[in-house]
C-alpha cells in the first residue's frame, strides 16, 4: 500500500474479502488515516469488518454487481488502491471499482485463474497500473 500503492489518507483502500490479508490491509490503512471498502459473501464477516473499522462493505454475493453497490455507497467515489487477494478471475469487477490513476496490488487467486483475456480498455482508459506481488 505504501511502496506501490503510495498511500495517503485521502485514498479509498479496496481489500476485498476478510481473511488475513484483507484484515490487515484494512487496519493498516485505517492506521495510517485512509477510507477501506471490502467484500464479501456473507453479512456476519461484514458486520465484524464494520466494527474493525471497515468504511464501506458489501456483500457480492447478494449484489452481483458490487462494483456499482460499492459506488453507490462511496457518493461514486472509486478505490485509489486496491490489495487484490481475488485474483485474475474477478479482474474485470475489480477494475471497474478503481479509480483513473488507481494501483492495483494483484497477490492472491482465490477466484482462480481467468476464462478470457480481460477487457483492456478499463486498464487503458483508467490509466491503471497492476503489478503482481508475491
Amino acid at each position: 500500500m505504501v511502496s506501490f500503492g503510495g498511500l495517503t489518507p485521502s485514498d479509498l483502500v479496496l481489500a476485498p474479502g476478510t481473511g488475513g490479508v484483507s484484515i490487515v490491509t484494512l487496519q493498516l490503512a485505517k492506521a495510517m488515516g485512509a477510507k477501506v471498502a471490502t467484500t464479501s459473501s456473507s453479512d456476519e464477516k461484514l458486520v465484524i469488518c464494520n466494527t474493525i473499522g471497515v468504511d464501506f462493505a458489501v456483500n457480492y454475493r447478494s449484489h452481483s454487481d458490487w462494483p456499482k453497490t460499492l459506488l453507490e455507497a462511496t457518493g461514486g467515489r472509486a478505490a485509489d488502491i486496491v490489495v487484490d487477494t481475488v485474483g485474475l478471475a474477478g479482474i474485470e469487477k475489480t477494475i471497474e471499482a478503481t479509480a483513473p490513476n488507481g494501483r492495483i496490488a494483484l497477490i492472491g487467486g482465490l477466484a482462480g485463474m481467468m476464462d478470457k483475456a480481460p477487457n483492456m480498455s478499463g486498464i487503458l482508459g483508467k490509466n491503471l497500473t497492476l503489478k503482481g506481488i508475491t
